[in-house]
């Protein structure tokens, strides 16, 4: 009993400064200065909307390299006719580091939207540990943690406890996140203003993926903080139970 009350003492110290809040820490970084950039201009999120801002992977309007590319041949992806993608088609061979795609984007209202991915493993990249991609919008990285965002393999990829028929050739859809803090991952939150045309570039930062499309979909509600700490004290709580006793 006592060790859970000084956990609970702890936790509490760490939840609670005054304010009845959490006090997050400093090693968000800029994509923390982004979120209280958004919250002093007043942005709202956009939590509702008829349908995503859906952009097909082949209407890109320019790709290229951003730095010379390793092999010296200038890498040009591959549009596939398939069924089984939105539109009947996709982007593949997309995958060597620094190659870019080019889109054009305008949204209906103004606020901050999250940004969703389509895509599948191909076969020739099972055994690839990262996917990994770059957001630019309008030649500006919106915050630090745009310039590498992790594409995870899926429920049905590599490491799942259940595996399905081919678990690397399903497509899936993923919001790009971010880890907030130890306990909660939340997807990155990009601001738009209505009706200006954007240039959104996507660029490699290695691993291959069947590219289906990106959209613009509506942003997740905030999280409690409240909740974030309940959940910090209810793993602190099983973690003294499980742990060996002296």
């Amino acid at each position: 009993m006592k060790k859970i009350y000084q956990i609970l003492t702890v936790l509490m110290a760490l939840i609670i400064l005054g304010t009845g809040t959490i006090v997050y820490a400093e090693e968000y970084g800029s994509y923390q200065e982004a979120l209280d950039a958004y919250k002093k201009a007043g942005y709202k999120r956009i939590t509702k909307i008829k349908k995503p801002i859906i952009v097909e992977a082949e209407s890109f309007i320019n790709e290229g390299m951003e730095r010379e590319p390793r092999s010296g041949e200038i890498p040009k992806v591959e549009i596939v006719a398939d069924e089984t993608a939105n539109g009947g088609k996709y982007v593949t061979n997309w995958k060597e580091r620094y190659h870019y795609l080019d889109y054009k984007v305008t949204v209906p209202e103004s606020g901050l939207y999250s940004i969703s991915f389509r895509y599948r493993i191909p076969r020739s990249e099972r055994e690839t540990g990262f996917f990994i991609r770059a957001i630019t919008i309008n030649d500006e990285e919106p915050f630090a943690q745009a310039g590498r965002l992790t594409l995870p393999k899926g429920e049905t990829m590599p490491g799942s406890s259940t595996l399905i028929g081919d678990p690397y050739f399903d497509w899936i859809v993923q919001k790009v996140k971010g880890q907030m803090d130890q306990y909660v991952e939340e997807p990155y939150l990009f601001y738009f203003e209505k009706n200006k045309q954007y240039t959104i570039r996507l660029t490699s930062r290695g691993g291959g993926i069947d590219f289906d499309y990106f959209a613009i979909s509506e942003a997740h509600k905030s999280t409690p903080k409240a909740l974030v700490g309940l959940k910090r004290m209810w793993d602190l709580l099983l973690a003294s139970f499980k742990a060996p006793k002296k």
